[in-house]
């Protein structure tokens, strides 16, 4: 299924074929309450959490589009083939950036270079096998390779002043690009051998290939959320029915796990039925939140199992 971004004028709907087959373009989708309604009042669109967006309506700071590696005194630029929105982007109705010309250039001369380098392969497998030289046809070769040697146009030595300034212009031009990557992405041991302060009431438990994060209500010490960080930094809800729902989302250093709990608190709790022949549903997940989010605020917000049991009291005639 091909995705489509939602605001109409995007030009991205109109992009070379090619040049997006190469660096694919991503989607953003409102998943969460709050961003439905920033986003909804940025773009002045009445959002639903399906819409796809595409990443060049957000600025380009708050897109991450590589991974950097450092290896020696040589950095490894990986472009990112699924990017990472920050979580306070607010998109624009216009585009705020375009990919990198001078990157798309470089990999597109790569690729050229390889096509170039198997035609070459292949044109050399057809070719029948040449007969050896003879003594005299060998010589005439020599002296035509010399002939062409002469020809050819004689290059003068580069000044150094002009070296140096060239290896300042391509220090400036690595500044460009690093300019558009966030921080590298933390392996998941990494964020364990870091974690120090967590928000109020937040706990972590350390498993080997996973941690878990628990907010506790202070009073009843009941669990109010519940996500756990896999191995690969992709995030799991834990729902209060003890239902697990993956997420659309990744936390990839360990600047981002404060900021993202903070966020978690945001979630909507469920305020069940509010009929007390049965307060919640079996499958209440006890947050609102990913697909089951409201479109506009709430005052009791519920889960779409509460949200259907309380329709079949009230068609019932239960008070």
């Amino acid at each position: 299924m091909v995705k489509v971004c939602v605001v109409k004028s995007c030009s991205s709907r109109r992009e070379d074929k090619g040049q997006i087959e190469s660096y694919p373009v991503s989607f953003f989708q409102p998943t969460t309450t709050t961003r439905l309604e920033r986003w909804s009042k940025a773009l002045g669109i009445s959002l639903k959490t399906r819409d796809n967006i595409c990443q060049f309506h957000f600025k380009e700071e708050d897109v991450k589009m590589y991974d950097k590696i450092v290896i020696g005194d040589t950095i490894h630029l990986h472009y990112l083939q699924r990017k990472i929105l920050k979580e306070e982007a607010l998109p624009t109705r216009k585009h705020q950036f375009e990919l990198n010309s001078e990157l798309l250039q470089e990999q597109q001369a790569r690729e050229d270079q390889f096509v170039k380098q198997q035609q070459y392969k292949k044109t050399k497998q057809q070719q029948p096998k040449e007969e050896p030289l003879s003594q005299e046809q060998q010589h005439e070769q020599s002296e035509q390779e010399i002939i062409q040697f002469e020809e050819q146009p004689k290059y003068e030595i580069q000044d150094p002043l002009n070296q140096d300034d060239q290896l300042e212009q391509t220090e400036q031009d690595q500044h460009f690009v690093e300019h558009q990557i966030t921080e590298i992405i933390e392996p998941i041991a990494e964020i364990k051998k870091n974690i120090s302060a967590l928000p109020p009431c937040w706990l972590y438990i350390d498993k080997p290939k996973e941690i878990e994060f628990m907010r506790l209500d202070p009073t009843s010490k009941q669990i109010l959320n519940h996500i756990i960080l896999k191995e690969d930094l992709s995030i799991t809800v834990v729902c209060s029915n003890n239902e697990r729902k993956a997420l659309d989302e990744k936390i990839v250093s360990i600047d981002e796990v404060y900021k993202y709990l903070k966020s978690v608190e945001k979630w909507p709790l469920c305020v069940g039925t509010q009929f007390e022949e049965k307060r919640y549903s079996d499958d209440c997940k006890g947050v609102v939140f990913g697909d089951e989010a409201y479109k506009r605020h709430q005052m009791n917000p519920r889960c779409v199992s509460c949200r259907v049991l309380r329709l079949l009291f009230q068609k019932h005639g239960t008070s």
